[in-house]
């Protein structure tokens, strides 16, 4: 225990690299679901992270936070000012380069990814997916990973703080995220966010035998 807290004590918060874009891809893939590895429902971890991190590193790199470790990086937190600008720049330029790579891979022949289309097209047309809008005093958005091995020792609330001070300096009002881990839920409550709304989803059902709840919340990013 002495030697972890040790450990953790080296790691130091700092803003994002280029030289850090294949670590943070790396640890998205290995990190996928519910904190393990994508392999268990997707076959490509270069299509996975383009889906979940080429926008914030390729499009928008300062609203990045690593933990570095002795120069390696083990958690991030990637993030983004205005989430409607995002979502039109991953429209306009991010998605037809996954969809070249996704045909170009034969991704459609291979049967994780079948099974994944196939119950994630299900949820869709039960309409599991179809989400109120979110408040426009939310506007940023975050997605936090951290290494197996350096996690609970307080790093991501470091890499919260960085980044709620960072969104301050550029006038942002407020935040806005996704969960659907229990931890997760209750490490955001800490870290003072509010529960907006929950849906449910049967999407991974056939995975673990169950439904999975989703929850989004918000903060505002009063002075504090």
């Amino acid at each position: 225990m002495e030697n972890d807290i040790a450990k953790t004590e080296e790691v130091v918060i700092r803003p994002y690299k280029r030289e850090d874009r294949e670590t943070i891809r790396k640890i998205c893939c290995d990190t996928a679901f519910m904190g393990q590895p994508m392999e268990i429902f997707f076959d490509v971890r270069e299509i996975l992270a383009d889906i979940f991190t080429s926008y914030y590193t390729d499009y928008e790199p300062e609203s990045i936070f690593v933990a570095d470790f002795k120069g390696n990086v083990v958690g991030y937190l990637i993030g983004c000012k205005n989430t409607a600008i995002k979502e039109k720049i991953f429209s306009r330029f991010i998605l037809t380069r996954i969809l070249i790579s996704f045909i170009k891979k034969g991704l459609i022949f291979k049967k994780k990814t079948l099974r994944f289309l196939f119950h994630a097209i299900k949820s869709l047309l039960k309409g599991e997916f179809q989400n109120p809008k979110v408040p426009k005093e939310y506007p940023a958005d975050l997605h936090i990973n951290i290494d197996e091995s350096f996690r609970r020792f307080g790093l991501g609330t470091k890499l919260m703080d960085a980044f709620f001070e960072y969104l301050r300096k550029n006038n942002v009002t407020g935040i806005h995220l996704a969960t659907f881990s229990e931890q997760g839920r209750n490490f955001f409550l800490k870290m003072g966010f509010t529960l907006l709304w929950e849906r449910k989803t049967s999407q991974w059902r056939y995975l673990i035998h169950k439904d999975i709840e989703t929850s989004t919340f918000g903060k505002l990013l009063k002075e504090e």
